[in-house]
């Protein structure tokens, strides 16, 4: 059993298992699976090659590359995975081609993982028929950083993981702040709902008062908390501060909640009003 030592996280290790992620599972690491790898180097004193031959051997990695499937048919799909349309065809079979040779040669899917993350890293934009794949690439590790350490956002389901890196190619800008929250909201942009109210009733008496009770309604229900204000207003007959109080405040609508009550105390009097 390795000692911990906080050391082997370097910069360097912690940049190439976002670059490990981008390739293996076309994702970002998020925390919870970025904690794991920082167990798997500091904990278990696992080399950057050792986590990704450990890793690929996971369920997570297997349902996107099943054991089954080809050489040929791994290594069109990692290119597809990889390149997207940064990358003419004929690139695209040439790369296969070789990621086929290695495999067939005795390489295991993690060294192919490995040497290709390693590649893309260390290939300059400029390079003619690969530099805009390695531009695209290094954006969606920018961003996947942004995602994981400054949102601090990610959990074991990996449909957000692909998703927040899904749209961004060579041309997509992630050199400040302000463009990496725009690539996020762009990813996953804010539901929005349609409030209504129902319209109850209550006789007022001519003294004292009364509840009247109002269930707000959301069209659709959320995936996640939703805050909704509200505030008595004046109109219709009814004069806030006279006939009934004035009332603001917030309603929490959980994630699959749809409905909630408000209530507005209601005060009695003898006054001619009309209904």
């Amino acid at each position: 059993m390795s000692t911990p030592n906080s050391a082997r996280w370097t910069d360097t290790v912690k940049t190439d298992m976002y670059r490990f992620f981008n390739v293996a599972f076309n994702a970002a690491p998020g925390v919870t699976y970025m904690a794991q790898l920082y167990n798997a180097v500091v904990n278990d004193g696992l080399s950057t090659q050792q986590v990704v031959e450990a890793f690929t051997t996971k369920s997570q990695f297997t349902d996107i590359y099943p054991v089954f499937i080809t050489n040929k048919d791994f290594a069109d799909k990692i290119v597809e995975n990889v390149v997207g349309s940064s990358a003419d065809v004929s690139a695209k079979q040439e790369a296969s081609s070789q990621i086929q040779s290695a495999l067939n040669g005795g390489a295991t899917r993690g060294q192919v993982i490995y040497a290709v993350f390693n590649n893309l890293a260390n290939m300059p934009s400029n390079d003619l028929q690969w530099g805009a794949t390695a531009q695209r690439f290094q954006n969606q590790v920018n961003v996947a950083k942004y995602y994981t350490e400054t949102l601090k956002l990610g959990g074991e389901d990996p449909a957000p993981l692909r998703a927040v890196i899904a749209q961004v190619d060579q041309s997509t800008n992630t050199s400040t702040t302000a463009a990496l929250q725009a690539v996020y909201n762009s990813a996953f942009p804010a539901e929005t709902f349609s409030v209504t109210a129902d319209a109850p009733s209550v006789i007022e008496g001519n003294s004292g008062t009364k509840t009247l009770t109002f269930i707000v309604t959301l069209d659709k229900a959320p995936t996640e908390a939703v805050v909704v204000n509200y505030q008595t207003v004046a109109g219709g007959t009814a004069t806030v501060g006279d006939d009934c109080n004035a009332t603001a405040g917030a309603i929490t609508f959980a994630a699959g909640q749809t409905a909630a009550a408000v209530s507005v105390t209601v005060n009695g009097d003898t006054a001619f009003e009309a209904d």
